[in-house]
C-alpha cells in the first residue's frame, strides 16, 4: 500500500445506468416532439402546395412489437386502446433501456459518449430501425421504405442521442459521479 497517493474513483455504472435511463426518458420526449414538428412542417407544406395526402407508413413498429408480446400472453388480439397503450409502453421501455445501456457504457468507456449523442443516436437508428425492426418483421424491408421515412427517423433518432447525452450528463454531475464524457 502506497501512502499519500489517493486512487482515482471510478464512475459507477449504476448511476451511469440510472443517468443514462433519465436522458433516454427525456430523449424519448424530444424524441416525440421532433416527429410532432415534422409532421406538422410537412401538413403545412401540403396545404401550402395542394398536395394530398402524407405518406403512410401503416401501424408503428412499437405498436406491432406491443401486440406480439401480449397477444402471446393473453391469447387474445388487444383491443385498440389496449395496442395504444401497450406501444407507448414498448416506445419508453425501449428509450429508457437504450438510455440506461448507453450510460452504463458511456460509465465505463467515455469514447462512447464522445460527438455528444450524435453517434448514439446514428447507431441506434442503424441497428434498430434499419435492420432489427425489419428483420424481426415488424416493419417494411428499407428499401420499400422512402428516403422521406428514413430521413425522419434519423433525424428523430439524432437529437433522441442528443438529449439523451446531455440529460446523462447533467445527472451524472447530480449524482456526484466523475463525468467520463470527453
Amino acid at each position: 500500500m502506497r501512502f499519500g497517493r489517493r486512487r482515482k474513483k471510478r464512475p459507477s455504472i449504476l448511476k451511469g445506468m440510472l443517468a443514462g435511463a433519465i436522458g433516454g426518458a427525456a430523449g424519448t420526449v424530444a424524441m416525440n416532439y421532433a416527429h410532432i414538428a415534422w409532421n406538422k412542417a410537412e401538413a403545412k407544406l401540403r396545404e401550402a402546395d395542394g398536395s394530398g395526402s402524407a405518406e403512410q407508413s401503416g401501424e408503428p413498429a412499437t405498436a406491432r412489437t406491443a401486440g406480439r408480446i401480449t397477444e402471446s400472453f393473453l391469447d387474445r388480439p388487444l383491443t385498440s386502446r389496449e395496442k395504444a397503450i401497450a406501444a407507448q409502453i414498448v416506445h419508453w421501455s425501449m428509450g429508457s433501456g437504450s438510455g440506461a445501456v448507453y450510460g452504463g457504457l458511456a460509465s465505463r468507456y467515455p469514447g462512447v459518449a464522445s460527438g455528444a449523442g450524435l453517434p448514439f443516436g446514428l447507431t441506434l437508428w442503424a441497428v434498430a430501425d434499419e435492420i432489427a425492426v425489419p428483420a424481426a418483421g415488424l416493419s417494411p424491408p428499407p428499401g420499400e421504405v422512402s428516403a422521406t421515412m428514413h430521413t425522419k427517423a434519423l433525424a428523430a433518432h439524432l437529437v433522441y442521442g442528443l438529449v439523451t447525452e446531455l440529460v446523462r450528463r447533467g445527472v451524472v454531475r447530480l449524482l456526484g459521479d466523475p463525468v467520463r464524457s470527453r
